[in-house]
């Protein structure tokens, strides 16, 4: 290996160090959802003792978590906004997040400033009326912040 950092490819632009994460987490990502994906078919469609499998679509706060979404600040700017929410949007198509539970799921990543401006809406529309927002409408008002 001739040295750390950033890695060319045949007359390319070097691919720095937090790109090539990226694309790893996105691979490891990937997997767990196929490897998720196969476990849940399993259990829906194996041995169930003739009980019927579960109807209820979406997941709980604690399996959202478990795939790991990343936090956000607010500090890190335009390209940190959104890959945070590509990659809370993967994780919602990953666990099969209901709609109703999206933002609620993702705010609960939020630290510092972020959460402090989240908090601000929450006082102006309510709890509840803030985690009814849809998704489209929290990310709008999210790039307008």
């Amino acid at each position: 290996m001739v040295g750390r950092g950033a890695h060319t490819y045949a007359g390319k632009k070097p691919i720095g160090a937090a790109t090539i994460k990226m694309m790893v987490d996105r691979r490891i990502n990937k997997a767990i959802a196929e490897y998720e994906a196969s476990r849940q078919h399993s259990e829906t469609s194996g041995t169930n003792n003739g009980s019927h499998g579960s109807t209820n679509k979406g997941c709980s706060f604690k399996s959202f978590l478990n795939c790991h979404p990343h936090t956000f600040k607010g500090t890190e700017g335009a390209v940190g906004m959104l890959c945070w929410v590509e990659k809370a949007e993967y994780v919602f198509s990953m666990c099969e997040c209901a709609e109703e539970n999206q933002v609620k799921y993702a705010t609960g990543t939020l630290e510092g400033p972020a959460l402090t401006w989240w908090n601000t809406h929450i006082q102006t529309l309510g709890l509840d009326g803030a985690n009814s927002m849809t998704w489209t409408d929290f990310t709008r008002l999210l790039q307008e912040e």
